[in-house]
């Protein structure tokens, strides 16, 4: 919370990735964590309830990600809505049209605001890159370097969904990729 209030002339990169770290730690804990209370009082009660989270930062793709993250929502939209991630034999813009509808509908799913629909908007787009062939050029990669993608890609998308504004969104961003006000040197 703190790195992403901070004025655009204080952060710097070491800051801007901190923060996006952490929000992506902060999410999956939180998360994963009332998932896994949510499986344990089942089963104190009779119930088995599947696995929600298996591991989805060890992903190499964000397909993939989206097959080990919040399972049960998907699976919910996938039976109820009828929207899936998975690869179908259909035409590429009917495909693009229904993983941006899937992607949109999970954002929409955890909250309203321009952050989360951006954010599962971009969710969308990417899952289509990467079922249109970039999927197939990251699994020829080393698994390191598909790792590294992955984990670049979701840090970024959560910078999104957690900004207060676009402007936010932005600034840290660009703190990032190391274009920060406080990374420029000043001028004497």
């Amino acid at each position: 919370d703190a790195v992403f209030a901070m004025p655009a002339g204080e952060l710097g990169m070491p800051q801007a990735w901190l923060g996006a770290v952490c929000f992506g730690l902060q999410i999956y804990f939180g998360l994963s964590g009332y998932a896994d209370m949510a499986i344990g009082f089942g089963r104190m009660f009779g119930f088995r309830l599947p696995e929600n989270f298996r591991w989805p930062y060890g992903a190499n793709t964000l397909t993939e990600f989206w097959r080990r993250w919040n399972i049960s929502l998907i699976d919910w939209i996938r039976g109820y809505l009828g929207f899936s991630h998975e690869e179908v034999a259909e035409s590429p813009v009917l495909r693009a049209r229904r993983l941006v509808a899937l992607f949109l509908c999970v954002g929409l799913w955890h909250g309203p605001g321009w952050n989360v629909m951006l954010w599962g908007l971009l969710h969308g787009v990417v899952v289509t890159l990467e079922q249109s062939g970039l999927g197939a050029r990251i699994r020829r990669l080393p698994a390191a370097a598909g790792h590294a993608y992955l984990l670049l890609v979701v840090l970024c998308l959560w910078v999104v969904f957690r900004a207060e504004s676009p402007a936010v969104a932005v600034v840290m961003l660009r703190a990032m990729a190391g274009f920060s006000v406080a990374a420029q040197p000043s001028s004497l």
